[in-house]
């Protein structure tokens, strides 16, 4: 899933291109967000400090968030996943 397009990437030829967009265009983070849900994902996981997924619009109630920052954070979600 792309952040720039709220696109799923299917080809290996797209995603030179489309890191250089994600760095360079604005983040379509509602629109990430709401694909991921209709897609079915039920679980994200944010890598770094917590971020948008738990705190931007749209919030999704269904969707378990889990965070990774550090070891212990690491260890907290694989037990989670299990």
């Amino acid at each position: 899933m792309t952040n720039v397009d709220a696109d799923l990437l299917t080809e290996g030829a797209r995603v030179a291109d489309t890191l250089v967009r994600q760095v360079t265009a604005p983040v379509r983070w509602e629109d990430v967000i709401l694909r991921l849900a209709k897609e079915g994902v039920g679980v994200c996981v944010e890598v770094g400090r917590q971020g948008p997924v738990r705190s931007e619009p749209p919030h999704r109630p269904e969707m378990q968030v889990l965070n990774v920052e550090d070891r212990a954070s690491l260890q907290a979600a694989l037990e989670a996943l299990r």
